[in-house]
């Protein structure tokens, strides 16, 4: 089994649920999974609106393209399009972070967006 970090974000409003309703899709998709709190974070670099975030770490046989594959269908089914981010409208975004260990978005791991979850479940193992 491959452990995987994604980290979960909504500009949309209603935010809230669209993030959990993406946790209940990633909880079903994962085994073992243990999640942050959902919490709002400030827009960064370009983005124009406040986000809703949350981090959810897990476990999958998956590769890390069919983790990536089933998030980018996710994002789509739930109304991401290229046009939308191109605007800073962002329903919903799933990002595989960490895949197996590896830091797969190194600006994203390093972000107060992803930290602050990610903090959340390393220091719940503790």
């Amino acid at each position: 089994m491959k452990q995987v970090v994604i980290g979960i974000g909504s500009n949309v409003e209603p935010r809230d649920k669209r993030v959990k309703d993406a946790i209940s899709f990633l909880e079903i998709k994962f085994s073992d999974t243990k999640v942050s709190t959902a919490y709002n974070t400030e827009p960064e670099g370009n983005a124009l609106y406040q986000y809703t975030n949350a981090v959810l770490q897990g476990f999958t046989d998956l590769s890390e393209a069919e983790v990536s594959t089933m998030l980018k269908e996710y994002e789509l089914s739930n109304g991401r399009t290229p046009e939308l981010k191109a605007r800073d409208i962002v329903p919903i975004d799933l990002d595989l972070t960490v895949y197996d260990g590896k830091i797969l978005r190194p600006n994203d791991f390093k972000s107060k967006y992803f930290t602050i979850g990610y903090n959340q479940i390393k220091n719940a193992e503790s």
